[in-house]
């Protein structure tokens, strides 16, 4: 998708989800292995979910193989797959 359709879609997303307390948002399930994103789009989304978000709901990002930069200051905890545990 375009990201003025991803941005849309996060902000459905909100909305949607703003009725529920125990939610908990994965920018995605192995962000590495999706090929039409790059890192600049993902810091988007990320960034974009934080500041759209008035319930400030968990933020994290799943990888496949290379590991995000997890010192993001949006995103609120690690989600680590490693392969060699």
């Amino acid at each position: 998708m375009t990201r003025e359709t991803d941005d849309f879609y996060i902000r459905y997303i909100i909305a949607r989800f703003s009725a529920y307390k125990n939610v908990w948002l994965s920018m995605a399930n192995e962000y590495d292995f999706m090929k039409a994103k790059n890192i600049d789009d993902w810091e988007h989304y990320i960034k974009f979910f934080a500041k759209k978000d008035p319930y400030n709901y968990l933020r994290g990002i799943h990888n496949g193989f290379k590991w995000f930069d997890h010192t993001n200051p949006y995103l609120t905890h690690a989600s680590i797959q490693n392969e060699d545990t």
